[in-house]
């Protein structure tokens, strides 16, 4: 046998990838000056728990650490997979650390792998076990991994400081990954999450789905939240709540947000502080993960910032194939993957901005609706809206703004209310405030409720972007409706005069190409 060549890295920075990509690329490595300088030298325990975890995965694995831990020495073996294998992840970091790189290292095994990972379910620092399950692994679907095999189950909730959870992963093997070309996003068509409490009371899960869905149901009708109280041994050995979303588009892509609430741990990582801090308080927790849901969508990609470097890795790993993908701003985690993938694997990614279309990749697919309002001598025009039809109370028109992009992906809070009643022009006063506050003057679009006009609810000729969630049209104008019943229809031009509102159909690709 020959002399092994190592691979020197200085540092711990992304010591997580650098082993993964190590494995997968059968480079043996030697990670030096590990926190040299620090207060606690060495690797920490999280990261020797990473490398035990590695070992029982693989075979024939080398690790060899000096005294200090500050030097690490990793010769890869033969990735085995197994079944019914067990590990216990620690109190350091959640399970969520260990899943990223075992997912991807399973993947290329030579036998599915069955795992039951043991610690920390839902933990702030890493992504949860619910978004690893809700968005992960339908992202995985899209490389060509099968659904049959692919499953996470969560067995027992556990949260910091004691944890007490527990999991179990089944990863099936691929031959090879698929090379993907994903670049639409769509637009988000349904809300779906999912709370939990461990050892306390259930009160606290219905407060964060009342404060989420309160920002939510002002936006699109179709939010579900679910609930997941444990107790027992099912709860773990810490008290601790949470929440996590995701917004599903019509594309297929899967935005997550998770949140979680509990105690700190003590400086070694085992221990609950001796003075437990105040918890923020579950009304909070469900109104700024509904906040960061939507501050996700609004940056724009086919993934969200946590799985960006999940999403570079499953690129760079396709066979000799070029793959697209359309993601937001990227993420520090994003660009360190990026480097450490061209280190280790040779692979250089071309990044072309798009400031003109932001995240869109063709502009002239969906049309613009126009809003051409006169307030006095000033003329405001081309202000992109999409439209709503609904009935609503008689007499009544109904008009309100939500924060949305061209291409319906962005959100945000709603500004507006309700017009004069009868069939005259919309309030002034409201469309000032419209055009002249939020983000409307940066060219975000918003969503509009069309009035309660025959002319509109009676239309044959309406068409949805997504013709095959076409709603029924109400029959009749008059009639009471909530806005859960509210339907999103086709884009509309719409002529503001200070007399009268005309609300007109128009064909999408037709008007695109006008202009």
């Amino acid at each position: 046998m020959g002399k092994t060549t190592y691979k020197r890295l200085p540092g711990s920075q992304s010591l997580r990838q650098r082993l993964l990509l190590a494995s997968l690329s059968s480079t043996a490595i030697i990670v030096e000056d590990i926190r040299s300088d620090s207060t606690w030298p060495g690797l920490l325990p999280h990261e020797v728990s990473l490398l035990r975890l590695f070992e029982k995965v693989c075979d024939d694995c080398v690790v060899e650490i000096n005294e200090t831990g500050t030097k690490l020495k990793y010769k890869p073996g033969i990735i085995v997979g197994g079944r019914n294998l067990v590990h216990d992840c620690g109190l350091s970091r959640s399970i969520g650390y260990f899943l990223e790189p075992l997912i991807v290292l399973a993947l290329f095994a030579k036998k599915p792998l069955s795992i039951r990972l043991k610690g920390i379910t839902n933990d702030p620092k890493d992504p949860s076990v619910d978004t690893f399950r809700s968005a992960t692994l339908p992202m995985l679907k899209r490389f060509g991994i099968p659904t049959e095999g692919l499953d996470l189950k969560i067995e027992n909730r556990g949260v910091a400081p004691f944890g007490g959870g527990e999991i179990l992963l089944s990863i099936p093997i691929v031959q090879c990954l698929t090379a993907v070309t994903w670049m639409d996003e769509g637009m988000v068509k349904r809300i779906r999450g999912v709370t939990f409490s461990t050892r306390v009371s259930v009160q606290l899960e219905n407060t964060m789905i009342h404060s989420a869905r309160g920002i939510f149901n002002r936006l699109l009708p179709d939010v579900h939240i679910f609930t997941d109280h444990r107790v027992g041994p099912q709860a773990g050995k810490s008290p601790g709540y949470g929440i996590s979303l995701v917004a599903e588009t019509t594309s297929g892509c899967f935005i997550s947000t998770d949140t979680t609430v509990s105690y700190r741990r003590g400086e070694e990582g085992g221990e609950m502080e001796e003075e437990k801090t105040e918890l923020v308080p579950a009304e909070d927790v469900g109104q700024q993960s509904a906040s960061a849901l939507l501050g996700e969508i609004e940056q724009g990609g086919v993934v969200d910032s946590a799985h960006q470097g999940l999403l570079f890795l499953l690129c760079a790993l396709c066979p000799q194939d070029v793959s697209k993908v359309r993601v937001g701003k990227l993420s520090p985690y994003g660009i360190e993957t990026l480097r450490n993938i061209r280190d280790f694997l040779g692979v250089k990614f071309i990044i072309k901005p798009d400031p003109s279309t932001e995240t869109r990749e063709d502009p002239e697919q969906f049309a613009k609706l126009q809003v051409f309002s006169q307030i006095g001598e000033r003329k405001d025009c081309c202000r992109t809206f999409m439209g709503m039809v609904s009935s609503s109370e008689p007499g009544t028109q109904a008009l309100a703004f939500s924060q949305v992009s061209p291409l319906g992906r962005r959100l945000g809070p709603v500004t507006g209310g309700q017009s004069s009643t009868g069939p005259g022009p919309f309030g002034q006063s409201l469309f000032r405030s419209a055009m002249e506050t939020g983000p409307l003057a940066s060219g975000l679009g918003r969503r509009a409720l069309c009035p309660s006009d025959p002319s509109i609810c009676g239309r044959d000729d309406l068409s949805l972007s997504n013709k095959a969630e076409r709603p029924n049209r109400p029959s009749q104008c008059g009639t009471t409706t909530n806005m859960a019943s509210l339907r999103l229809w086709e884009l509309w031009s719409v002529h503001q005069t200070t007399e009268s509102v005309e609300w007109i159909a128009t064909d999408s690709r037709k008007t695109s190409r006008n202009q």
